[in-house]
């Protein structure tokens, strides 16, 4: 009952997701395996009986629709609720020229379509050239902090640290003993290494290699293709190539250097209940819940996110965790709140770049106000406020 529960909790990107419907014929819903994805498209969002619902997970349906891809777009649309969902249609790559037919027979007429992925279409040439100028996107995601506790509830140190430890998939966010999300995640693991990779790489991209480099990102200060690559002792392209697929397969972010430091791409994994799996400490998996909630948050409330997170780090070694929008500084602490010395050298960075702030993520339930006129202090419960621009 727990785990249908979790499922069953509103999802933030409904609102989008309704909009986005009514603007494009396809719509296309991206995000990692079992993050609730098919859930929200059967139960959440939409009436009963006002969508078709489709399968490829099932072999029975992909091989009705391998052997006559126009008529089970037919005999799926016939008469019947639209939009028509087509849930891991990668599986059934030749639907996707189907697809094109009826939606240009159709004039474009918005919400017929909806797909899902585990895997970025884009990476298909195939797909991309079928639903170009047809296929609006959504990034769906793990369940955000806010989500987990539902509409209401305050945030405060000792939900957001049971968040770290339990992260936001829907089968296990909820489930105390920690037995049983080691055992989840080592299935999930192994089932993204030994299928969903080796199906999209075409058996070219190793699991064991995979595994170790997605733990090594859990684990890594630095997590750059270079320093994973060092850490496992293997050819820095190879392990570059295999992150890649990651990214491609919504386990991983990239997060890229602020152009006024110095720095190569680093590699976020997507949930802190995936670090906390790995042993990541607290401090690690604080960062990555920044991240997700900083991708998902803001794309949910319609705030433009491409390009606006970046990390820093000074060529004398000091660094930052995250800068959002070029100018806004982020260090996030594992302790009340920092020190002067750090305060003084955070300012001096800081105040070489027009128009900056600073603020210090600290590990209290107490507000602890400005330290300066470019510098505040927040109690991580203001995680989801920060990264909204609040």
């Amino acid at each position: 009952m727990i785990y249908a529960m979790a499922h069953m909790r509103e999802r933030k990107l409904r609102v989008v997701f309704a909009k986005k419907l009514r603007q494009w014929p396809v719509l296309c819903v991206f995000g990692p395996r079992q993050c609730g994805k098919s859930t929200f498209l059967r139960e959440l969002a939409f009436e009963e009986g006002s969508s078709a619902y489709f399968l490829f997970d099932r072999q029975a349906v992909r091989e009705e629709a391998r052997r006559n891809p126009e008529l089970f777009l037919k005999r799926a649309g016939s008469g019947g609720p639209i939009p028509i969902v087509l849930d891991e249609i990668h599986k059934s790559p030749n639907l996707f020229d189907e697809i094109k037919s009826v939606i240009d027979s159709g004039a474009k007429r918005p919400g017929q379509f909806v797909l899902t992925g585990s895997v970025r279409f884009s990476k298909k040439i195939g797909v991309r050239e079928s639903l170009t100028g047809r296929a609006g996107s959504l990034q769906m995601d793990s369940m955000s902090l806010a989500e987990t506790l539902g509409k209401g509830v305050t945030v405060d140190l000792s939900s957001l640290l049971r968040y770290l430890e339990r992260g936001g998939m829907p089968a296990i966010c909820f489930t105390r003993e920690a037995d049983v999300r080691q055992e989840y995640w080592q299935g999930w693991l192994e089932k993204l290494c030994e299928q969903d990779l080796k199906q999209f790489s075409r058996g070219r991209m190793e699991s064991d290699l995979a595994y170790e480099a997605i733990r090594q990102c859990c684990l890594l200060e630095d997590p750059c293709a270079a320093t994973i690559a060092k850490a496992i002792g293997q050819d820095s392209r190879r392990v570059l190539n295999h992150l890649d697929a990651l990214v491609d397969l919504f386990v991983l972010r990239r997060l890229e250097a602020h152009p006024k430091g110095v720095g190569k791409t680093r590699f976020m994994p997507f949930d802190c209940g995936l670090a906390q799996f790995f042993g990541a400490p607290l401090f690690r998996r604080l960062q990555i819940a920044f991240f997700h909630h900083f991708v998902n948050e803001r794309t949910y409330a319609g705030i433009e996110t491409r390009g606006q997170l970046t990390y820093y780090r000074h060529p004398k070694g000091a660094a930052f965790d995250f800068v959002i929008g070029g100018r806004h500084f982020v260090r996030i602490l594992d302790k009340v709140g920092p020190g002067g010395r750090e305060v003084q050298k955070a300012e001096g960075i800081v105040g070489r770049i027009p128009k900056s702030r600073l603020t210090f993520l600290c590990a209290t339930d107490e507000n602890l106000g400005p330290l300066g006129d470019k510098i505040a202090a927040l109690p991580w419960r203001e995680l989801v406020p920060l990264v909204l621009g609040r």
